[in-house]
């Protein structure tokens, strides 16, 4: 049964759900639709930077096109380029963006009419271009760049992307926003910053009926996938007790997979239906010090110009402790209003929880490595507060005493309460708008295992008019894109 279901998946996903296998996608190379190169389990990456230059910010950011305009910019870019780089994202990502949008500017001469042909084979074999070093292969009629520079100059610190096993698609999402964003800044023309919403979560305390507001930014919308809410679990069970020996292994059935309505994924993470509400026990209450129960809701506060959507498809099993896929379908809509969902903030009828706040009338805790090093500080004379501010500014002792000595290297600590609430604020001012959105791309993943299997991800093409699959190097148009086994899915904010 496992192996009916996977091979339906792998169909639906990779051959546009012909089960049969005999279906060849239409290969597609041209500006724009550029295969990536799998450089050892890298398949997460590419798929999510396929994903981010097919959005028009990112696309105007990193001079993506063929206009005239576009390469002078792009030209001046790589003219002022600093001193290294190969170490700036910026710079590799400019790079890529050139060579996935306009390729025959690097000497690819092809015709989208002609990639079944072996005559792009032959012309393509490979070019490279001294100025910006980028290399574009062709094999087995594809087109592909490998983004091996970019990938130096993001992840060379991050042991995990750089290294050759298969990684969790969204972290890797958040890892190259939050680049981005330490890159370009929290501002509008920054194309991270563009991802960057509010979530509201609203906490009701029953011992003493009042509530407690808290709003924090984030990147990425997790909603749950309620099995249970499945439209045809008859039909799912009678696959599942169906007779196997009367079966002709030449002709196996199609598989039948719970088919879920997004909205009901919705009502299961936002807003103020039941389902959605989290159930806190032993809730110790601010107002009455008793423990008792406090219930918590989520909504969005801002609705930003692209809405990453994951789909809670890997839970936890409670016997192995492992997270484990749920193997399912959902209805997911390509136009989608979720204006229902905003939060409206605190209500006249209610009583909102005022805490204390214990930083002011109590010394804060400090961890104990930390006081070791006041400890170490103190006895070399200095001040007891100073040594403390040292030891939360620096985190080693020798720079502690660099910084108690040179009070020109000193750098004012942030509150991270603080930052939170002004990245809170700098969003709902700058990234707020229209509740619609339309559906620009989508990333699928095919295995049962979050750090196994394959990532796909699938984007829409205006000029062409379809969508268009790019698995690594492999391009095609996809004339039924299997939306509904998505893992994540991209939304872009309607006017």
């Amino acid at each position: 049964e496992g192996a009916l279901i996977d091979r339906y998946i792998y169909s639906e996903i990779l051959m546009d759900g012909d089960a049969s296998g005999e279906t060849k996608l239409e290969p597609y190379y041209a500006g724009g639709n550029i295969g990536l190169v799998n450089m050892g389990n890298t398949c997460y990456q590419n798929s999510v930077l396929q994903v981010l230059l097919s959005l028009e910010d990112f696309q105007r950011r990193y001079y993506y096109g063929t206009n005239d305009n576009v390469r002078e910019q792009r030209y001046n870019s790589f003219r002022s380029a600093p001193i290294e780089p190969y170490s700036s994202l910026t710079m590799q990502m400019i790079k890529l963006a050139a060579a996935i949008s306009d390729p025959e500017a690097l000497g690819v001469k092809f015709d989208a009419s002609k990639t079944s042909t072996e005559e792009n084979e032959k012309e393509n074999k490979e070019v490279e271009t001294d100025e910006s070093g980028l290399k574009v292969i062709g094999h087995d009629h594809r087109v592909a760049v490998a983004p091996r520079m970019l990938r130096e100059a993001a992840c060379s610190l991050h042991y995990d992307y750089m290294g050759n096993e298969q990684q969790d698609c969204v972290e890797y999402f958040r890892f190259m926003i939050n680049k981005f964003v330490e890159t370009d800044g929290m501002r509008p023309d920054s194309p991270g910053f563009d991802f960057a919403h509010v979530v509201e979560e609203r906490l009701f305390d029953q011992q003493s009926q009042q509530v407690k507001y808290k709003y924090t930014p984030s990147s990425v919308l997790q909603l749950v996938v309620p099995i249970h809410k499945a439209t045809n679990l008859k039909e799912v069970n009678a696959f599942k007790q169906r007779d196997k020996s009367k079966e002709d292994p030449k002709n196996k059935p199609r598989a039948v997979l719970p088919n879920i309505p997004f909205q009901e994924c919705l009502k299961h993470s936002l807003g103020m239906d039941p389902n959605a509400q989290q159930t806190i026990v032993d809730y110790i209450s601010p107002v009455t010090g008793e423990r008792g129960i406090a219930t918590q809701t989520v909504q969005l506060s801002t609705f930003p110009k692209y809405l990453c959507v994951q789909l809670r498809r890997f839970i936890m099993d409670e016997k192995t402790y492992q997270p484990v896929k749920t193997v399912c379908e959902v209805e997911v809509p390509r136009i989608l209003d979720l204006q229902q969902y905003r939060g409206k903030g605190p209500q006249e009828h209610e009583v909102i929880i005022q805490e204390r706040n214990e930083e002011e009338t109590a010394e804060k805790e400090l961890p104990a490595a930390k006081k070791a090093m006041v400890e170490q500080l103190m006895m070399m004379g200095f001040p007891e507060d100073e040594c403390k501010e040292a030891a939360l500014a620096c985190n080693n002792v020798d720079a502690a005493m660099n910084w108690l000595f040179d009070p020109s290297t000193r750098v004012p600590l942030e509150n991270p309460a603080e930052r939170g609430e002004k990245a809170v604020e700098t969003i709902k001012e700058l990234n707020d708008g229209s509740s619609k959105y339309r559906l620009r791309a989508f990333i699928s993943h095919l295995g049962h295992q979050i750090n196994a299997g394959h990532y796909v991800c699938h984007t829409y093409d205006d000029k062409l008019k379809h969508w268009v699959l790019k698995n690594d190097t492999k391009v095609s148009v996809s004339k039924n894109p299997p939306i509904k086994h998505g893992y994540v899915y991209f939304y872009e904010r309607m006017p």
